[in-house]
Formats: C-alpha cells, structure tokens, sequence
C-alpha cells in the first residue's frame, strides 16, 4: 500500500531526501512492482529513496538490491540494516559470486549474512551487490535507473509505485533511509538525469 512521500512508517514524516519540485516521475503510481517475478519478499516495507530497475516500456519495477557491510567476516558478513536480501540470493562485491544461506536479523544494529563461501572484498565499508547467480564474473541482477517516490508498505506483487526517474538537483544519498552502493549511484548517473553523491 503507497503513502504519501514523506512517510517513513505510516505516522512519523520525514524531511524531504531531495525537491520534490525537480524532479520527473512515471506519473504518480505510474509503474508497478513486478509480480511475476517479484525480487523482494511480500509484506516487506519500502523508503523512499529505494533504487529500482523500471522498464520503461512496461512499467515493471525490480527492487535494486545492496548491503553495506559493517564488520563479521567474508563468509559472514555483518550488513546494515535496511537491505532486502533474502536466503538465496547470490552476493558479490568484486570476486565470484556467492549464495546467501541465511540470515541472522537477531541483532538490533546489524543483520549477519551467513554466506556458501567466502566473498571476496566483503569488509567493513564495501557494499554486497546482488548477482544474477552464484560465480565467477559475475554479473548484476538489477541496475538502478530510477528511485522510489513514496514509501511502499507491506508490498505486493503488481503494486503500484511512484518512481523517480529524473531530478534537476544534486542529491546528497547519504541521508537516504536504504543502502544505495556506489556502483548503483554510478549508474543512476550515467543514465544523465541524476546528480547523486
């Protein structure tokens, strides 16, 4: 279920991540989460900020997925809180990727990722990127070419989004409630219609 930008959990408002005056959507609710192939798990709730995949020709938003990591070590990591990695999803930061087994989610400060191998590069200050599958060279599952509008509660597959896909203003993503790695900030720049830093 949308709410209204500037929400974070239904009750407390949050002060603006960028002016929402110039910025270009897909029109309000203009995109849809994928439900045929939903990369989050249902009921999860959504920022604002969120760094999505949208095909804009169909609409379809994926959910980019990155973890900051905090400490713990290669084969477990410790991420911050706010990624939306489940068991299962194959990780990488700058060597083959892996496969996520589980999740300790136990501890109020971090999450711990108990991984099928150890990650090269997952060290206090890397960002996890999401694979498409677990090996060598491994490859992006998603690319960020816009970010959500309005928080999403309690997501759905074929839900209907607001997502940002141009904004005339530098953006500082260190105040983004979600981790947003340099690669996807990266790539949300060359597509020439963000300033992110």
């Amino acid at each position: 279920m949308s709410k209204a930008f500037g929400i974070v959990d239904g009750t407390t408002p949050q002060i603006p991540l960028w002016n929402y005056n110039l910025q270009r959507t897909l029109g309000n609710g203009g995109a849809f989460i994928s439900s045929d192939a939903m990369n989050v798990a249902a009921g999860v709730d959504l920022p604002i900020g969120t760094p999505l995949q949208v095909d804009l020709s169909t609409r379809k938003v994926h959910v980019v997925k990155n973890a900051l990591v905090t400490g713990g070590t290669t084969s477990a990591p410790q991420v911050a809180k706010g990624h939306y990695f489940e068991a299962g999803d194959a990780v990488y930061v700058s060597g083959t990727a892996v496969t996520i087994s589980s999740i300790d989610t136990t501890n109020a400060s971090y999450d711990v990722l108990t991984l099928s191998g150890a990650c090269a590069g997952a060290i206090t200050g890397q960002y996890l990127e999401n694979a498409v599958a677990a090996g060598a060279s491994p490859a992006l599952k998603y690319s960020a070419n816009a970010i959500l509008q309005e928080a999403v509660y309690d997501v759905e597959g074929g839900e209907p989004v607001t997502a940002v896909i141009w904004i005339f203003s530098d953006v500082d993503t260190s105040r983004f409630p979600v981790p947003i790695s340099p690669v996807q900030i990266g790539l949300l720049n060359a597509t020439g219609r963000f300033l992110l830093y």
